[in-house]
């Protein structure tokens, strides 16, 4: 009676067993062929947009997809802004390959300009940084003027400061001393006009 028991008991685990395995198998299966694809952008809010790029979700979907889905958000500064401190940090380290090779082909796309293109190019980022500035001090009159004190504004410049070094500090050596001369040009330019 023990040998029925035992040989019905093997069974059993046998059967579980092949089973776990089929479902696994499966599993992979269907997931290599129905790939994770990132939600439409214009369907999202500003904020849920940019906050999507903190997910897991948008960590596990494949580089080609994360690229497709930073390039249609674009810019989205104010939203940014709305995100909290660990959001940011995850936006940051979940694109920062991506922005790394987007700053490369900038970069490489400036050099290969006429030096007409350049200035340009220059003359359009300083208009755009201009504006920046201009927003940026709209803002903080605000805040000043509201219940945000001035300290708080300190301490995101510092962390964008922060921010700004190490993100140069992970580029490869060609591309730092691409952006420094385009800096050190720009600033030139400004001086000019």
């Amino acid at each position: 009676m023990n040998d029925e028991k035992m040989a019905k008991k093997n069974k059993i685990i046998l059967i579980s067993g092949i089973s776990v395995a089929s479902v696994t198998l499966l599993a992979t299966i269907v997931s290599a062929f129905f790939t994770p694809e990132a939600p439409d952008p214009k369907k999202l809010g500003p904020v849920r947009k940019v906050s999507y790029m903190a997910s897991k979700q948008f960590a596990n979907l494949p580089e080609q997809e994360k690229i497709k889905y930073v390039k249609s958000v674009k810019r989205s500064r104010s939203a940014y802004r709305q995100l909290s401190s660990t959001e940011r940090k995850e936006v940051f380290k979940n694109t920062r390959k991506i922005k790394m090779k987007q700053m490369k082909e900038r970069v490489n796309k400036f050099f290969a300009m006429s030096k007409e293109e350049q200035n340009k190019y220059l003359d359009e980022r300083i208009a755009r940084m201009e504006k920046w500035r201009k927003a940026r001090e709209a803002r903080r009159a605000q805040q000043k003027s509201g219940t945000k004190n001035a300290s708080t504004n300190k301490g995101r410049r510092g962390n964008r400061n922060a921010w700004r070094q190490g993100f140069m500090e992970g580029m490869d050596s060609t591309t730092r001393a691409q952006m420094m001369e385009i800096r050190r040009r720009m600033k030139e330019r400004r001086k000019q006009k």
